[in-house]
């Protein structure tokens, strides 16, 4: 700490994480984790088909690339990504129609 300017001590901060910060979802057998800072979006998400919500969570909180994807969930390439496209455009749509909440 000595070493630090005073300037930059402000910058530094510990901060506690607790699992029950994060959402809990289930995906063909993995309990993946991921924190939304927007309860909007949480909403969204969890109004979307199960088989979209598999496809975005893997895609966005696991980063799956397409192919493992399909491989994970037993679909065609083509499939996921077409999942994944009515996904995004059914968040977009809620959180337009919700902005004010």
């Amino acid at each position: 700490m000595d070493d630090l300017i005073e300037g930059d001590r402000k910058y530094l901060r510990t901060m506690d994480i607790y699992d029950s910060d994060y959402e809990h979802f289930e995906v063909a057998g993995m309990n993946l984790k991921a924190q939304f800072k927007d309860e909007r979006l949480l909403c969204a998400i969890n109004k979307l088909s199960a088989r979209q919500k598999e496809v975005l969570l893997l895609s966005i909180v696991e980063r799956e690339t397409d192919s493992r994807i399909a491989e994970i969930l037993t679909l065609d390439r083509s499939t996921v990504s077409e999942h994944r496209r009515k996904a995004l455009a059914q968040l977009k749509k809620y959180l337009e129609e919700n902005v004010d909440e």
